[in-house]
């Protein structure tokens, strides 16, 4: 029988955005999806990473 991990066990997964225009609202959208997501910024990239999954919703990204 398969229970439910906590959050904060599951094995993290992570995005990442070369940063652009293109990608600004994107990385933003992602952000407002996922509190519990770190952010990690450097010069060129942007990495999201979060326990277990993330969430990119259509409609957050073409709100921005």
């Amino acid at each position: 029988m398969n229970t439910p991990t906590p959050e904060r066990t599951k094995t993290p997964v992570f995005i990442a955005f070369v940063t652009n225009d293109d990608t600004r609202n994107i990385v933003a959208a992602i952000r407002e999806d996922n509190p519990q997501a770190t952010v990690e910024e450097f010069p060129a990239m942007v990495k999201i990473e979060s326990p277990g999954r993330l969430v990119v919703k259509r409609q957050s990204v073409s709100d921005l």
